[in-house]
């Protein structure tokens, strides 16, 4: 009835906006959130596609970073970092790395400490569902890149975007050949990577360039980058101890072929 449609209709329009949230890019999070929602501010442990990204003010990229991860980079630019003796590898307090990832994840704020934002950067990437970076690659690939017999025709002709393995060896068994003319296309090209993963490890490997850079002063080289940084990219699935140690190898002499590579070419 023409009644019950006027009640109806003032119920309706019968609201206030108590609420007003907004995402702090620079700190990484939502402010502003209603009590009981601050898991909405959860980073890491999270799918790429789930966490807020934003365009780098370092670098071009085809596709956004991680809002975390670009205040993680900030903060290290910050606290001079880059000239920290061991960044990387220097292992933090675990009680202060602890709480701080917790503030992060709860949107609070924490104490920054040039060794916890280092771990924090590779704990993001450790803990990255479903799998790690590098396990975007097939085994085999990995081990022809650490070998340095994975060809750029090899590279340039492999396209994984429906990240099908199995395709992959197939045509990497036939296409291999040494020496290792370029790895370019396996970043830059349309080749083994899928976006955003892509992306993400081109910015990994620009951060850990830029560490490399200084090893002068952080005594921090591209082996010893790799060596820290690779636990942190594959999940390995082998229940053989030798087979999980030698692939672990494999992927840090992978790690630090791409990061020789960038060194070369950014």
């Amino acid at each position: 009835s023409e009644q019950e449609y006027e009640e109806t209709t003032q119920i309706v329009s019968d609201f206030s906006h108590d609420t007003h949230v907004t995402f702090n890019s620079k700190l990484s999070r939502y402010e502003g959130l209603p009590v009981g929602w601050s898991h909405v501010n959860k980073q890491f442990g999270v799918e790429l596609q789930r966490i807020p990204r934003a365009t780098s003010s370092r670098r071009t990229y085809t596709e956004k970073i991680p809002t975390l991860l670009l205040m993680l980079e900030d903060t290290l630019h910050e606290l001079d970092g880059f000239d920290i003796v061991g960044i990387f590898r220097v292992a933090p307090d675990k009680d202060l790395c602890h709480a701080a990832r917790e503030a992060i994840d709860t949107g609070e704020s924490w104490t920054k400490d040039v060794h916890v934002v280092a771990t924090l950067i590779k704990q993001f990437f450790r803990d990255l569902p479903p799998v790690g970076l590098f396990n975007c690659l097939s085994d085999s690939i990995i081990t022809a890149i650490a070998d340095g017999t994975y060809s750029e025709s090899s590279v340039f002709s492999i396209n994984s975007t429906n990240n099908n393995k199995e395709e992959d060896e197939k045509m990497l068994s036939s296409q291999l050949r040494a020496p290792l003319s370029s790895i370019e296309r396996l970043t830059l090209g349309n080749s083994t990577f899928p976006e955003p993963q892509r992306t993400l490890c081109l910015w990994l490997l620009d951060l850990m360039a830029d560490i490399v850079e200084k090893r002068d002063i952080n005594r921090m080289t591209a082996h010893n980058m790799a060596v820290v940084m690779s636990p942190n990219l594959y999940s390995t699935q082998a229940e053989n101890p030798m087979a999980a140690l030698t692939m672990a190898q494999k992927v840090a002499d992978c790690c630090q072929h791409l990061l020789d590579w960038r060194l070369r070419t950014r």
